[in-house]
């Protein structure tokens, strides 16, 4: 019993000690799935910013940091598409830092320049 009850106390421990940025890209990972066709297939590649560009100045009143991912998942032919962007911003209340306040898609179209951000929250 006793060899049982040590591991499963220590995941329980090692489960709860995530740190507030950790769980910040959890959210976000949760929040991108919802949007994809295999979610299960999604790679992320997420960094923080601290300074905004003019693009995130525009869709963000907030100097709070923002989560940037770049995010491949599988298509409808079974393939990896090329990567996606996204961009997040969390509350800054204490109660709701892990929440996603917004969060912007970058909708490529045929050109090199000719992209928009989408608002998907």
């Amino acid at each position: 019993m006793r060899s049982i009850t040590l591991p499963l106390v220590a995941i329980v421990a090692l489960t709860a000690c995530t740190s507030q940025e950790e769980r910040q890209i959890q959210a976000a990972h949760a929040l991108v799935k919802t949007q994809l066709r295999d979610p299960d297939s999604a790679q992320f590649d997420c960094s923080w910013r601290s300074d905004h560009t003019p693009s995130q100045a525009e869709r963000y009143a907030s100097k709070e940091p923002i989560l940037e991912c770049r995010v491949r998942a599988k298509n409808g032919f079974g393939g990896y598409g090329r990567p996606q962007s996204y961009d997040f911003q969390f509350y800054a209340e204490a109660s709701k830092r892990d929440q996603v306040r917004r969060a912007w898609r970058m909708d490529e179209g045929v050109g090199i320049f000719d992209f928009s951000w989408v608002r998907i929250k």
